[in-house]
């Protein structure tokens, strides 16, 4: 049964460092919408299905998939001073509750990490976050700028540049699962999940479960002594998610000119998690 009262909508911004995979991130996000979930949703005459509502989102979702099919990684996402919104709709999202089927419109924003170096450019060419109503901040804790310093950095001049950002949703997903899976700190966490499926309508309230449990769980990961986050995590709004992804699946190749290179088409893992988390905050999941 779909929603008769039209679309939920809501707008997203992804907020990182750069280089932390923000743009593969978010192709990422669409192949697996398109390709996993498209097929596992299904139920009966019921489908789950995702589209391109405006000509940003063919460019930057199809485009970017397309790339991807094609084994290479999608480009930086270049700075601009007035960036674009990508408007994906999403058909058929089940809620594990009732049965019930809505669709959802997501408005995207995505700019340069570069933008977020100070709080002027932030205000400059950000002025969007004004108007999100959710903010998933990126970090991959194998880049060397990656910290708990950083991290807090980065949200404080969010906090700074957006007056009423602790309205907001904020989502705090940790990158490159698939390379941090094999270390010690990350086997009991990681180790249960990998590689993991995606959740069929059966079985879409057993993994919102798991989303709940892993969310704590990496809650807890930066609040390890050696993290040194506790004021991080003390300033968050107290409806923070966390959770943590990987890409791709696998690390890339470089190939003979220096580029990097996919050795296979992508496996994201759990790329989905902050999709859900915000149709969890629409109320229609």
């Amino acid at each position: 049964m779909f929603d008769l009262f039209g679309p939920r909508k809501r707008t997203v911004a992804t907020v990182g460092l750069p280089g932390h995979g923000k743009t593969v991130f978010l192709a990422s996000l669409f192949w697996d919408s398109f390709f996993s979930l498209a097929e596992t949703l299904k139920n009966g005459r019921e489908h789950f299905a995702v589209r391109a509502v405006n000509p940003k989102a063919d460019e930057v979702f199809y485009g970017n998939a397309k790339t991807l099919h094609e084994l290479r990684l999608p480009p930086a996402n270049p700075r601009s001073g007035d960036p674009q919104p990508a408007i994906l709709e999403f058909m058929g999202v089940p809620c594990p509750r009732n049965g019930k089927r809505s669709r959802v419109w997501l408005t995207f924003y995505d700019v340069a990490g570069e933008v977020f170096n100070s709080d002027e450019t932030a205000r400059a060419e950000a002025r969007y976050l004004q108007q999100v109503d959710d903010i998933i901040f990126l970090f991959d804790p194998t880049q060397p700028d990656f910290s708990a310093l950083s991290a807090a950095r980065l949200v404080d001049r969010i906090y700074r540049v957006v007056p009423g950002s602790e309205g907001k949703q904020y989502i705090i997903a940790l990158a490159k699962m698939d390379e941090l899976r094999v270390q010690d700190e990350w086997v009991d966490t990681i180790g249960d999940y990998w590689p993991g499926h995606p959740p069929h309508a059966y079985s879409l309230g057993e993994y919102l479960a798991e989303m709940e449990s892993l969310s704590e769980r990496f809650r807890e990961w930066w609040s390890f002594p050696e993290r040194q986050a506790h004021s991080l995590l003390a300033t968050l709004p107290p409806r923070t998610r966390f959770c943590g992804v990987s890409s791709l699946g696998h690390q890339p190749d470089v190939d003979q000119d220096g580029r990097l290179k996919l050795k296979k088409k992508p496996e994201p893992f759990r790329v989905r998690d902050p999709l859900f988390w915000i149709f969890r905050a629409a109320k229609v999941m």
